[in-house]
Parts: structure tokens; sequence; C-alpha cells
């Protein structure tokens, strides 16, 4: 089961032992983990680049053997992108990824079908990002009526939202599954870097517009609203597109750093409270003892989360592929996962999982 967050009406109390309650219009909000809906088996890594060359292959991880096929290439070319899953729908939405994404700032979305494993055109956003946050709320939501107390039948809010990037937008893009029309939520107020990870009724972004630095943020699902967050203690400076942990009771992110050498961060929010953690990049493949590793393409599974590709000091973007256990933040090289294109590169891919 999620968590619960009411919304109350009215509540009237008696005196002494003798109580009455009388409740309103009680809406009740649950947010969903992944048990709703089955295990999550798969993900997929949709795109991405080596170079100055975006790929268009299509990636499937499979968790249970923690092993990666390539189905096919001839998705569009693209890169910088982020992906929001949607559990009920067995879809998702890719943002900033279309035929003008490929190394550049642009306002195309792609919708990638968990069943036919195919893309199909999507909305547009309301103006054009590179490296964008990307975020997702689980939830259905319920409304109390009649003295019985009884309540409707969930109703979907499942929704992808998006933010900031180096386009220079601060505005906050909002994807309802449920209408499959785009729409906008609250203005982030300040654009930020790819760094965006979602936790139940909350979601947090850091980093300012070229990726790096600070300006830790939260973002409350239940009203849409931004508010600053704290870091504690402080990371100054990060890299890019961190993977998540989006499971029930394990929520959380990591990402690498450039400024603790070696290290790699985690974090975990509480309202507008991060906690983060410097930890070791030991055995990390393709860096060298001093080196970063950024730009991950993110996927997760029931209790772990992985990056299909990424970037390193040493190799550059590349198709390697790691793993964090979401309740140890330990970590290991998973050769079996790394992801293939023709392009030798899978770096900044959208990454979906079902």
């Amino acid at each position: 089961m999620g968590t619960f967050t009411l919304s109350p009406g009215s509540i009237d109390t008696g005196i002494g032992d003798q109580k009455m309650i009388n409740v309103q219009d009680l809406k009740v909000e649950r947010w969903i983990s992944v048990y709703d809906y089955g295990n999550i088996t798969r993900g997929y890594a949709l795109a991405g680049y080596k170079g100055t060359n975006c790929c268009n292959d299509v990636n499937r991880a499979q968790f249970a053997t923690e092993s990666t096929i390539h189905l096919y290439n001839g998705v569009t070319n693209s890169n910088y992108s982020g992906g929001s899953s949607s559990f009920i729908y067995d879809k998702g939405i890719a943002w900033g990824w279309g035929s003008g994404c490929c190394q550049g700032s642009c306002n195309e979305t792609k919708m990638w079908d968990f069943t036919t494993e195919t893309e199909s055109a999507g909305s547009t956003m309301v103006c054009s990002r590179t490296y964008p946050s990307t975020l997702t709320r689980h939830a259905v939501r319920g409304t109390q009526s009649g003295p019985a107390g009884r309540f409707s039948a969930g109703t979907d809010i499942e929704t992808g939202y998006c933010t900031g990037g180096n386009g220079g937008c601060a505005q906050t893009d909002k994807y309802p599954f449920a209408t499959g029309s785009m729409t906008t939520a609250p203005t982030h107020g300040t654009t930020c870097g790819q760094t965006g990870w979602s936790q139940g009724h909350y979601s947090y972004t850091v980093g300012d517009g070229s990726g790096g630095s600070g300006n830790p943020k939260s973002f409350s699902h239940v009203n849409e609203s931004w508010a600053t967050a704290t870091f504690s203690p402080n990371i100054s400076q990060i890299t890019n597109l961190a993977v998540t942990c989006d499971t029930h009771g394990f929520e959380k992110t990591y990402g690498g750093t450039h400024n603790q050498t070696p290290g790699m961060w985690s974090a975990r929010g509480m309202n507008n409270d991060i906690t983060t953690r410097v930890i070791s990049w030991s055995g990390l493949r393709g860096r060298g003892s001093s080196d970063y590793m950024s730009e991950w393409s993110p996927v997760y599974s029931q209790s772990s989360c992985y990056f299909l590709g990424g970037h390193s000091g040493q190799d550059g973007q590349c198709t390697i592929a790691g793993k964090f256990d979401c309740l140890t933040d330990n970590f290991s090289n998973v050769i079996a996962m790394d992801t293939y294109s023709d392009m030798s590169g899978t770096c900044s891919a959208a990454g979906f999982q079902r």
C-alpha cells in the first residue's frame, strides 16, 4: 500500500468519551507503489549519443536475469532526454525526444508503448529544453460521500512532469496520463540541470541551468507547488542525470560528483530536507582513479536502480552498465547489462521501466 494524504472537509467532535465525527467530502490520495501493479520486470534505454552523433537504438534490460538485449534500431535519433513511466497505462513519455532533439534544445516529446515496444508522436512542450529534470507522480484519488463514509473508486492522477534544462526555461510541463493532453504546472522558479527524482508525494531537482551546483528544490505532488530545499551535508557540484530508486520504501537517488574525488552521492528527501552521502566509486569500469561518471541512462527495478550507458572521464560516452542496491547503497558492475549501439554510446538516453 502507499502513503495516504488527507484533505478534510469538516470534523465535529463531542465532549469526553462521547465523540461524533462528521467528515464531508474527504479526499484521499494514495501513492501507488510498484507492488500495486506487479513486479517491474524490464527497463528501456532509447537512443542516446556518442561524441557528436546520436543513435537510434532500443535496448531492453531484463531485471530477473540482469541482462540487456538490443531489440532494434530505427527510433528517432535523440539525446539529453528523460522519461516518465505510467504503471497504469503501460506507456511513457520521453521529454526532449524528437527529430530536432539531437545535440540541442527542443520542445518535442515522444510516447513509448510498453506492449508494442514502439514510439509514437507526442505533445509539444511549452518551451525548448535540453538536460531537463523529469519527474513522475504515481497516485490515485478517492472522494468520501454519504454518511457511511464510503469512498469512490480511485481516480487515476498518474502524471509526468518536465522542468528546467539548459534551454533556459523555468516553466513546468505536465502530462496527465489519464487525459493524454499536455498542460502546465507552476513554474519552477529557476532553470535546473538534469538531476531530478521522485519520492511518494514529493519530487526533487538539483542543479542550475548548466547541470552543476546547488539549488535543491522540492515539488509537492499534492498541491503542485515548488519550495526551496536543503542539502545536508551540502554537495556543491554534481554531475547531471542521476539514477533513481522510485520504489516504495527505497526512494532515493544516486549521482556523480565533480568535486568529490573519487565519489558518488546518494540523496533522500523528506519534505523540504534532503539528506546526502558520498559513497565510493570503487570498481566502476571506464574511469580512472579521479575521473567522473555522469549522463547516465537511468532505469529502476523493485529494489535496485541501474544506468544503461553514460559518460566517463576516461572512455567518454559509453555503453557501460552499473547497479546500485537501494537498500545497502552498494554499487556493482553488471557487464551483461551493457547496451549496444552502432555509435558505441547510449549516453543520456531516455529511460523507462515497467
